[in-house]
């Protein structure tokens, strides 16, 4: 198995869906609920379409195993954020089973986080489940990390400054 640090996080790709039904089906039901927010046996369709089509209001970003598969077809994670408003977006993360608790899920989050306030955008919400406390603790340490505020809660809000140099109104 490759290290944290050997793993690239890099844009989705429309090649990539057969390596996101692989990712949901080697995730446990636990993980699967966490992030779809209840049971699911199959990949749901629109959001597999969404996420690897995407279009201007989806930011998408994976951390592929190239250990596992040189061509990056073996993605562990996920992180992906789209527009609410014109100014929100909404935040999820997935991280397969065996690569949980190890920093990837913050360095996606980061990445698309930063992407996010890199187009303006000023506020990230993600709705978790008051019992996903491993979740809270991301929250936590990707606000330290950025130094952004966040609140956490069911509704976690991430509050983004404009990049330093732009305007604001």
């Amino acid at each position: 198995m490759a290290t944290v640090a050997d793993l690239p996080v890099t844009p989705i790709r429309p090649e990539d869906a057969a390596g996101l039904i692989d990712l949901f089906d080697r995730s446990s039901e636990k993980t699967r609920r966490e992030r779809f927010h209840g049971s699911l046996r199959d990949f749901p369709p629109c959001y597999l379409d969404d996420i690897v089509h995407g279009t201007h209001a989806v930011v998408t970003r994976v951390v592929r195993d190239l250990a596992s598969d040189a061509n990056g077809g073996c993605i562990v994670a996920l992180a992906s954020a789209s527009l609410e408003t014109c100014c929100r977006a909404e935040l999820a993360a997935w991280v397969v089973d065996g690569w949980q608790h190890r920093g990837i899920g913050t360095r996606l989050v980061q990445a698309v986080l930063e992407q996010l306030r890199t187009e303006g955008i000023t506020t990230a919400v993600a709705y978790v489940d008051a019992a996903n406390h491993a979740a809270f603790a991301l929250a936590r340490r990707v606000a330290r990390d950025m130094g952004v505020t966040a609140t956490t809660g069911p509704v976690t809000t991430f509050h983004l400054q404009p990049v330093r140099g732009e305007l604001t109104a």
